[in-house]
């Protein structure tokens, strides 16, 4: 005689609390003791530890697939407004007619620890009967925000408005980034406007070029989308987006939150708002010169033409990363807070640290494969927030690993300059293979070695606080203020050796120091 299967090996569930939630929901009563909790309906007994069930039955490969096929099945039926609005009576109705349990955390509470600040509010976990999978409503969110799914009960999704692009000039990777609608750009693509007095003194004053022909103004830019959401303007509303430290903008009685913000509500799964509100299409002309209007330094300027990422402080204080779309001569930004990175990257776990320092715009390195490799963000990357292990060349020389040092042997303005220029990084990739001493030596003439070895320490700071449960981020904003401080005395030490380079070449033609004069031939 077959051996019947309990519902805790037919069902796949994570936690101790999706487990509890499926025994509710079929019927199941449960007695906690000595660590060991046992579900019991009529003659049958199920028992198994806390350790257990914390573990969950994950059921291998298969849970992938059963989650999604949920997930799809759900999409087509699920009404977060009722969710929100008649939670009791609406997952009565899906129980009855889906086959769909949804449960409130706030019910499964008892005996655990919350795992976030709005979980008693918001948080439930779906069951689905059908497929015999758990999974959060966070995950739900998270996956019709993905699939521009609106939840209204109807299927409905929101499609890209594409009408005004000329379809044929886009490839399958541009409908793919615009389907997106997460701020992908496509590729350079023609845009046409009408030819008038406003629009071609819009173009002029952008220093947009444009070709005119057929009645019509073209330029040549890239496309990209971007999904929004929005709710009613209240001070409830702003609390909870608050809470979550998620940015918003206030339009009459309607708040909208939209691009990486609107992400992050998705999967916080907070409930005053509709996933996916509208994706609006955005043209990213083509500019002849970068539009310098957050009055960055000629420094600045000079290291996002070359590719590098920079980090400035906004208005508010929060840092904000750059780096360059060399198409276009726009810049892509978005602020360190709002970046996602992964806890691994091609298999290799991070630590808190290092998570952290890329999230600073610093480039870490990684052992994978057995070779040491060097990562950083990049704005300009497919989903164009950041970069999750893409590799960079190998930093064995110098050469090899930067494109703007023209040879191993350069003089000291110029290892200043790119000191300043690249900070820490840049010294590690300067001496990258050279003895320590000549390191030592080079810090020691130009005031940087306290701060480099201050850097160093907090490295190694970072590392222990990650077993130690020490504040990563401080020790991430100490470096950064470091990194700032060395880029800073570098740069004001390559200024003085060309200062007394130019007062040697005025003597050498003597010319007075100070004063200015026109050479004479």
């Amino acid at each position: 005689m077959d051996k019947k299967v309990n519902f805790l090996d037919e069902f796949s569930y994570e936690n101790a609390g999706q487990a509890r939630a499926i025994a509710s929901e079929l019927g199941y009563n449960e007695d906690y003791k000595n660590g060991v909790l046992t579900f019991s309906k009529g003659d049958e007994i199920v028992s198994r530890s806390m350790s257990e069930l914390k573990s969950g039955n994950i059921l291998d490969d298969r849970r992938d697939l059963l989650t999604q096929a949920s997930k799809d099945r759900v999409l087509e039926f699920f009404n977060k407004d009722e969710a929100v609005n008649n939670f009791k009576e609406y997952s009565q109705s899906l129980r009855e007619n889906h086959d769909l349990a949804i449960v409130k955390w706030d019910d499964l509470k008892k005996g655990s620890s919350k795992n976030n600040s709005q979980d008693s509010d918001d948080g439930f976990t779906v069951i689905d009967m059908d497929k015999k999978v758990a999974y959060t409503g966070q995950e739900l969110y998270k996956y019709a925000y993905e699939q521009n799914h609106v939840l209204n009960g109807k299927g409905d999704n929101i499609e890209v408005p594409l009408a005004g692009l000329d379809k044929t000039q886009l490839s399958r990777e541009d409908l793919n980034n615009l389907n997106a609608a997460d701020g992908s750009r496509t590729r350079l693509i023609q845009f046409s406007i009408e030819d008038n007095k406003n629009n071609r003194d819009l173009l002029d004053k952008e220093k947009i070029k444009y070709v005119a022909e057929d009645g019509n103004l073209k330029f040549d830019g890239k496309a990209s989308a971007i999904k929004y959401v929005e709710a009613d303007n209240n001070e409830e509303n702003k609390k909870k987006l608050r809470q979550n430290d998620i940015d918003f903008s206030e339009t009459g009685n309607k708040i909208k939150v939209e691009g990486v913000n609107a992400r992050k509500l998705a999967i916080a799964a907070i409930t005053l708002i509709y996933p996916v509100a509208g994706i609006a299409l955005m043209v990213i002309p083509q500019r002849e010169e970068i539009k310098n209007d957050m009055s960055l330094s000629k420094a600045d300027m000079k290291a996002l033409k070359a590719g590098e990422l920079i980090s400035k402080k906004n208005a508010k204080g929060e840092n904000t990363l750059m780096q360059l779309d060399k198409d276009t001569n726009s810049l892509v930004s978005v602020k360190a807070k709002d970046v996602s990175i992964p806890n691994k990257i091609n298999g290799v776990q991070l630590t808190p640290i290092q998570k952290e320092q890329l999230k600073s715009g610093n480039e870490i390195k990684l052992n994978i494969a057995g070779q040491d490799r060097a990562v950083r963000l990049d704005l300009n990357s497919a989903n164009g927030l950041y970069i999750d292990g893409q590799l960079m060349k190998q930093s064995q020389s110098v050469k090899e690993s930067i494109k703007d040092v023209p040879s191993n042997i350069i003089d000291e303005k110029q290892r200043l300059e790119y000191v300043g220029r690249k900070g820490v990084e840049g010294i590690d990739q300067l001496f990258a293979g050279k003895s320590d001493g000549e390191k030592t030596a080079f810090l020691e003439k130009n005031n940087l070695l306290k701060d480099y070895q201050a850097h160093q320490d907090l490295n190694k700071a970072g590392e222990k606080g990650r077993i130690q449960g020490e504040p990563i981020k401080e020790i991430t904003q100490k470096q950064s203020a470091l990194n700032n401080n060395i880029k800073s005395t570098a740069l004001s030490y390559s200024e003085k050796i060309g200062a007394e380079m130019n007062k040697e070449y005025g003597k050498s033609y003597g010319m007075k120091n100070e004063t200015k004069t026109s050479l004479k031939i």
